[in-house]
């Protein structure tokens, strides 16, 4: 299942894309990946983020997406994430464009444990480069079972885990941009965490999220 996260039209490919169009700064592309590298569920911006359309990306492998001179490397870090010799990586990455054009995003993948045989084994977040990436170690996850979140802060977590930005969200769930932004601040404050993929990263290890749901969903029992 594909989520869709709404974005107005982008300008045609080579093209300068006009002031009013332009992406959210926390809008995130997301994909699940299975312990062979397979992209399983992908949103809409991560596969425009990647030059393809939405709906083609599931059965595509996410090394192939991405310029060739980086693929070893990259799948070398991957495969860490599968067989549990790392927890979560983040690195800058070029995908490989129908058109050839050169665009530089962040990518921040970690390994989901527990879930079903052939369930998602990887998530991955790609987002706009904004200033030189500095590889980050592997986090200790937290405890799990110790968090409760209330109805709204679990669906704000939802949505983050799915890719959508604070416009997203403040529209879905009839709040104020502002409003968004309060709460998400204070799950990053509540999680020890710096930006909103590394709180999908932390919400997965500590079992707030469901492994084997597409689009993410916080487990029932720890909602009140």
């Amino acid at each position: 299942m594909v989520t869709r996260t709404a974005c107005p039209t982008v300008a045609a490919p080579g093209g300068p894309a006009p002031r009013s169009v332009r992406e959210p700064d926390d809008d995130m592309g997301i994909a699940g990946l299975d312990s062979r590298l397979v992209v399983r569920q992908a949103n809409e911006l991560f596969s425009r983020r990647v030059g393809g359309r939405p709906g083609e990306m599931p059965g595509r492998r996410f090394p192939d997406l991405v310029r060739p001179e980086a693929r070893p490397r990259l799948v070398r870090r991957l495969f860490r994430l599968v067989n549990g010799t790392d927890h979560r990586f983040t690195t800058a990455i070029a995908p490989a464009l129908p058109d050839g054009r050169r665009s530089d995003l962040t990518l921040t993948a970690f390994a989901i444990r527990g879930g079903p045989p052939d369930s998602t084994a990887i998530l991955v977040a790609l987002s706009r480069s904004h200033a030189p990436v500095r590889t980050e170690q592997p986090q200790p996850a937290a405890a799990p079972g110790h968090d409760y979140l209330d109805q709204v802060d679990a669906r704000i977590l939802e949505g983050i885990a799915a890719g959508q930005s604070t416009l997203n969200l403040a529209a879905r769930l009839h709040f104020s941009r502002q409003n968004i932004d309060y709460r998400v601040t204070g799950l990053l404050r509540r999680f020890q965490v710096p930006n909103r993929t590394a709180l999908v990263s932390r919400a997965f290890s500590t079992g707030l999220l469901d492994t084997g749901t597409w689009p993410p969903k916080v487990v029932a029992d720890v909602v009140r």
